[in-house]
């Protein structure tokens, strides 16, 4: 029993090894998200500009540059919420990991000992 309980800690080891590094490659992607949403706001003040300088008929370009700023700043500041709880995510998996593995360590070391009282009996 101690030999399959060993078993299924490095399997549940590898599982939580697994969701770390997806949680790690969403992280990633979250990051594009935010450097995108970071980029958008230079054109944005660009076409603020041009539309300034055009006067009367720019004011629906304004008026849209002003709205996808806006969209930009909702999102980098979803973005921020999404990394900040996929760390948390990232901490819990690792520290997990780490600890099915002691256990992991510590029934290999119960396996060995009755093992050893097994032989000598």
């Amino acid at each position: 029993m101690a030999g399959r309980t060993v078993g299924d800690a490095d399997w549940t080891a590898a599982q939580l090894r697994e969701l770390s590094a997806s949680a790690h490659k969403i992280g990633e992607v979250v990051e594009l998200i935010s450097t995108i949403a970071a980029q958008t706001n230079l054109p944005v003040l660009n076409v603020t500009i041009e539309a300034a300088l055009v006067g009367k008929v720019g004011r629906g370009f304004a008026i849209v540059a002003a709205e996808v700023k806006q969209l930009a700043d909702q999102t980098a500041k979803a973005t921020q919420t999404i990394s900040a709880q996929i760390g948390e995510i990232q901490g819990a998996t690792d520290q997990a990991v780490s600890s099915v593995t002691e256990i992991g360590g510590v029934i290999r070391h119960l396996n060995g000992i009755a093992s050893a009282i097994a032989s000598a009996v």
